[in-house]
């Protein structure tokens, strides 16, 4: 089971690679944009164009900043074989759905299982932080049992 652990791990890693290098492209290709653009005689056409091509370039920034940051916050957290008890860090193998408690990333699908990333600060993380094996989680109308924490 630690190994499915590590095959998710590696696949966030992976993911978060993949979108780190998108946005270092399209940063660079606005950065290329900006640059390449002329100044033509409608003065004020091209100053609203570097305007929105400096708002642009901001947020690709923003954007590569916002994952890179997701990235090594994501390596910071100790992973342990084995969880008494859901923590930052834990695997949630429950009989509806699996989690993974690491940051809010979205779902990743390993060996024909989907898994859900959450935050620990998201009311789900909240929910589940310090829970047991074999303790009954409530959401809403749904409700879930704890089936092992690696």
């Amino acid at each position: 089971m630690i190994a499915l652990k590590e095959k998710l791990l590696a696949l966030i890693n992976a993911d978060l690679d993949a979108k780190i290098k998108q946005a270092e492209s399209q940063l660079a290709s606005t950065i290329q944009a900006r640059d390449s653009d002329t100044k033509s005689s409608a003065g004020d056409k091209y100053e609203t164009s570097r305007a929105m091509m400096q708002i642009e370039q901001a947020q690709n920034e923003q954007q590569l900043s916002n994952l890179i940051s997701l990235k090594e916050n994501l390596n910071l957290i100790k992973f342990r074989n084995a969880y008494e008890k859901v923590e930052l860090g834990s695997l949630i193998l429950s009989d509806a759905d699996h989690f993974f408690l690491t940051q809010a990333l979205g779902s990743f699908q390993i060996e024909g299982q989907k898994f859900h990333c959450l935050s620990l600060a998201s009311p789900l993380g909240q929910k589940l932080h310090h829970k047991k094996i074999g303790e009954v989680i409530n959401l809403g109308n749904k409700s879930f049992t704890i089936k092992n924490i690696l």
